[in-house]
């Protein structure tokens, strides 16, 4: 069938190429300027000359547009089952093997095939999970790919967001670092936060309990990323509280967006703007942090929070406003 349609489409082009042929014949004798004819029928000179010596010695069948099909074309070489499980076994066998080193052991074993072909396999097995890539395997970072769901924690599904997203940020404070936890509520928008000298399991079961305490509705569940700060007393504080607990998947902040941008808002609206005026005691900077926390949530308006005269609101306002329908 697709034979047929081509042959009819390279057939239809010959006879445009006919007609626009005809046409010049025709106009030329009452124009005489050729080039505006080239251009009014959109081709080049030579275009109509080496049209017209094929027509005047072949007919329509000179009109015919030339097979753009290579004259040499690259032999294909059938990757077979039986190759690609002995691909699969010769990567399972050397893990951090590429394509070049896995073509040499094969060919060693007498089976030529060409590298590209080995590529195509190992491209075909990483994608159905039955090797591991190599970057996997060399970078620390991604070793979270591995991270097994035993307890209490489980993989975010797709295209689910929690209620709480947590998370924390490093802030440069006198001279040392310091961890701020953050977390906002999806629907209003309201913040919770809280410094740590150190981000390790036990202050992030802490801060669980703050926001527990201060957010004005019942938790249903928290997604946090896959750091460890969030793991051991943590997962533990969940399972206690039975609030469910997903986790991200790797290397994906913009399904923490809302506590990702909260982050941002802290370090530019609170810690660049009152740098001088913070205390040195982490107590009394919590204290700041707490104060500046209610003119978050209760004094600054926020662009994504709008009531039905799309006036703008605060994130208590705009619980407030939500709960009263």
């Amino acid at each position: 069938m697709k034979k047929v349609i081509k042959s009819l489409s390279r057939r239809a082009i010959a006879l445009e190429r006919e007609d626009k042929l005809n046409l010049y014949g025709e106009l030329s004798a009452q124009c005489a300027d050729g080039s505006l004819l080239f251009k009014t029928l959109k081709i080049s000179p030579a275009t109509y000359y080496r049209w017209k010596r094929a027509y005047g010695s072949r007919g329509l069948n000179g009109l015919l547009p030339k097979s753009r099909r290579p004259q040499k074309l690259r032999a294909k070489e059938a990757l077979t089952p039986h190759m690609i499980t002995k691909i699969k076994d010769l990567r399972n066998e050397n893990p951090l093997f590429g394509r070049v080193k896995i073509h040499a052991l094969l060919l060693r074993q007498g089976i030529c095939i060409s590298e590209s072909s080995v590529n195509r396999a190992l491209k075909y097995l990483m994608g159905r999970n039955l090797i591991i890539p190599v970057v996997v395997l060399k970078c620390a970072k991604e070793r979270k790919l591995f991270r097994k769901f035993e307890g209490h924690s489980q993989r975010l599904p797709k295209d689910y967001r929690a209620q709480i997203q947590i998370d924390h940020t490093i802030i440069n404070w006198h001279g040392k670092e310091i961890k701020q936890f953050n977390a906002v509520e999806k629907h209003s928008r309201l913040c919770i936060a809280k410094t740590y000298e150190n981000a390790d399991s036990a202050n992030a079961a802490d801060f669980l309990n703050k926001i527990l305490t201060e957010l004005p509705m019942p938790i249903q569940d928290v997604q946090v990323d896959g750091g460890p700060e969030f793991r051991d007393k943590f997962e533990t504080a969940c399972m206690d509280k039975k609030l469910p607990l997903f986790v991200l998947p790797p290397r994906s902040p913009k399904i923490n967006g809302k506590v990702e941008r909260l982050n941002q808002t802290w370090k530019d609206e609170f810690y660049l703007q009152n740098y001088n005026e913070l205390p040195i005691d982490l107590d009394a900077l919590n204290e700041k942090i707490q104060d500046w926390q209610k003119y978050y949530n209760e004094v600054r308006l926020h662009r994504s929070l709008k009531d039905e005269n799309n006036h703008l609101l605060t994130p208590k306002e705009f619980f407030n406003h939500s709960h009263m329908f």
